[in-house]
């Protein structure tokens, strides 16, 4: 699943529905943004422009989530300086492009 669960606040209810499609013994990935700070976020950002929009969610509510699902996790990893790295920089070409429009 890439860069769909921060879209969905109900995070079980998409896994319930993701078990029911995956055969069994597959393997399941999720590559989504997730909460790592309680920090509140500074909309808009790429997937929601404002809080009530957001789905975004910790890492250890995704893993609740998924095993309440019925998933084992295999193996968790975490890559967030990817993740931001590609967010700022995608921010910082938004930025760019506005202040070319406004020359």
């Amino acid at each position: 699943m890439l860069h769909v669960g921060m879209n969905v606040a109900n995070k079980e209810a998409l896994f319930r529905g993701v078990a029911q499609v995956v055969k069994a013994g597959a393997s399941f990935a999720v590559y989504d943004v997730m909460r790592l700070a309680a920090a509140t976020l500074a909309y808009p950002v790429p997937w929601a422009t404002i809080n009530e929009t957001s789905a975004v969610a910790t890492p250890d509510e995704y893993r609740s989530a998924l095993r309440r699902a019925g998933f084992v996790i295999v193996s968790p990893n975490a890559i967030a300086g990817i993740s931001q790295s590609s967010i700022l920089r995608g921010q910082q070409q938004a930025i760019d492009a506005i202040r070319r429009l406004l020359r």
